[in-house]
């Protein structure tokens, strides 16, 4: 999803702009400039972002980002309110990238990052963008770009929703397991505390009884 709402805005936006505001191609450039001084930026506040908020955090809200990008073409009246609104994209996709790419880091094995990051790459850049072109056209030829736009926002409110209730999910399960080792741990060490407290005591008894015996041989 992250991958096909970059492609429908990138691939579409210029066609709308050009097509229904007949937006010189300096404007279009223009839009350009600004979506990579916001991602250079982002890029610079990722970081902090990431330390309050959480990877997933930022990834959810980066999609609906995204989708409203999209819903913000379909009230556009003019050629420099698109350029305005394609301004989301340089702000969602850097603290989005910057996320995925620690997600990768925690979760695939030391030996098999560069794979995954490939793969990454791959869903992203290829299958991402391949389904923006190949269904976004369909949609925008029969249904209309304002439609298309806007089916895509609320595709990106579905996913983001499923995706915050599959972390919440499973941060809740990753907790459940913890506490269930730490509380293993307590039990095991309250056992061998036991353990080591009823040695001690048979210890203490076998030298009391050898004294005892000490002390009656030492009067006969």
């Amino acid at each position: 999803m992250f991958g096909y709402l970059l492609g429908v805005g990138e691939l579409y936006m210029f066609w709308l702009a050009e097509e229904r505001f007949n937006a010189a191609s300096v404007l279009l450039g223009v839009s350009v400039i600004m979506s990579s001084a916001f991602d250079v930026l982002m890029y610079v506040l990722s970081s902090g972002l990431i330390r309050k908020f959480g990877p997933n955090i930022i990834i959810s809200v980066g999609l609906v980002l995204l989708g409203i990008r999209l819903l913000l073409f379909t009230f556009a009246r003019h050629a420099w309110q698109l350029i305005l609104a394609d301004s989301l994209r340089g702000i969602s996709f850097a603290v989005m990238w910057v996320s995925t790419c620690q997600l990768i880091l925690q979760l695939s094995p030391p030996g098999l990052r560069a794979t995954t990051m490939g793969l990454v790459q791959a869903g992203l850049w290829g299958l991402g963008y391949g389904t923006a072109a190949l269904f976004g056209g369909v949609m925008y030829e029969r249904l209309g770009a304002d439609t298309m736009f806007r089916v895509s926002f609320f595709m990106s409110l579905i996913v983001a929703m499923f995706y915050v209730i599959f972390f919440v999910s499973h941060d809740r399960w990753q907790r459940s397991k913890e506490r269930k080792k730490n509380n293993n741990n307590d039990d095991e060490v309250k056992s061998l505390a036991e353990e080591a407290v009823c040695n001690i005591d048979f210890i203490n008894q076998e030298n009391e009884e050898t004294i005892r015996n000490q002390v009656e041989n030492s009067h006969v």
